[in-house]
């Protein structure tokens, strides 16, 4: 009873929710036996064919497509399949490409902080030069119009013709 619990144990229990972890298991074992077999059926074919090319049986035609047949059938063959992404390859790629996104709207947020402080700042500059032009006095504390003009010279000049 107690050996049960540990097997068991090793392979999740299904009320923690680790239930097909045994199923995996069991699934990978199985697709490794359909390669072992795989692999001695094209042994046993090359066994053949080297028996049979001895007696000089086979065309031209039937050793290339016996040669055809045992690379495609490899299992380091790049068939469409092989190629494919399984889910780990794309969930991978689809977390690397959410943390480019991520590092993009981040560069491009401070990008758009910078613009704003430079602005604001370029702003503050203008408003400050434009006040100490308007509020210059005499010794007596009457307005001076030299500034007043300077500032309606300058925007005059700025300003396209027209």
């Amino acid at each position: 009873m107690h050996f049960k619990h540990k097997q068991r144990a090793s392979f999740g229990s299904q009320q923690a929710g680790h239930g097909r972890a045994l199923l995996q298991k069991k699934a990978v074992v199985r697709q490794h036996l359909r390669l072992k077999n795989k692999t001695q059926a094209r042994e046993k074919k090359k066994l053949k064919y080297m028996q049979s090319s001895c007696e000089g049986g086979h065309t031209e035609e039937q050793q290339n497509n016996l040669a055809d047949t045992t690379q495609e059938d490899s299992p380091f063959s790049s068939s469409s399949r092989k190629n494919r992404p399984n889910n780990l390859q794309r969930a991978k790629a689809e977390y690397r490409r959410k943390i480019e996104e991520k590092v993009l709207r981040k560069e491009e947020a401070l990008n758009r902080r910078k613009e704003a402080e430079e602005a604001k700042k370029r702003y503050k500059e203008k408003r400050l030069y434009r006040f100490k032009k308007l509020n210059q006095k005499t010794r007596k504390g009457q307005p001076l119009m030299r500034g007043k003009i300077e500032l309606i010279l300058e925007t005059l000049q700025q300003a396209p013709d027209s």
